[in-house]
């Protein structure tokens, strides 16, 4: 039961941003330049800090097995530092990328709450334009 709420926590703001962006989306281009780059930024977040846990978990279990095989003719040794090492790198990226999401997106919303309506998320704004085409926020039409 607990496992289903933390999934929660990882949809949920994929859901806000999503919904934002669709109810905005034809009634004013400023909310939806900020939205749609919110919503991609939210959503390469979860699904990158996934990709993380994932491929780091099975990295560090090869090592592990490799180590532990390898132990029995003392080559190990010298691997075992290295999977000691691997661990805590693990643990230190997995809890970098969601707080690196939160940074962006809290620095995204002061500046556009500041009136810097021209804010652009570094790379990724550059990147939707190019595959989404750009959008022109019209300061004037905020609803």
């Amino acid at each position: 039961m607990a496992i289903i709420g933390m999934e929660w926590l990882w949809v949920m703001p994929i859901l806000f941003t999503g919904g934002i962006y669709l109810y905005y989306s034809n009634k004013s281009a400023l909310v939806k330049f900020h939205a749609r780059q919110a919503l991609a930024l939210q959503v390469l977040g979860t699904f990158g800090w996934l990709l993380l846990l994932a491929s780091g978990t099975a990295v560090w279990i090869v090592l592990l097995i490799a180590s532990l095989i390898l132990i029995v003719v003392v080559i190990g040794l010298l691997l075992a530092p290295l999977v000691a090492l691997a661990y805590p790198v693990f643990i230190l990226a997995s809890f970098a990328l969601p707080l690196s999401v939160l940074v962006l997106g809290l620095l995204g919303a002061v500046k556009v709450w500041n009136g810097e309506e021209n804010f652009r998320y570094p790379s990724l704004a550059d990147l939707l334009d190019r595959y989404l085409g750009r959008i022109q926020p019209d300061p004037i039409s905020v609803v």
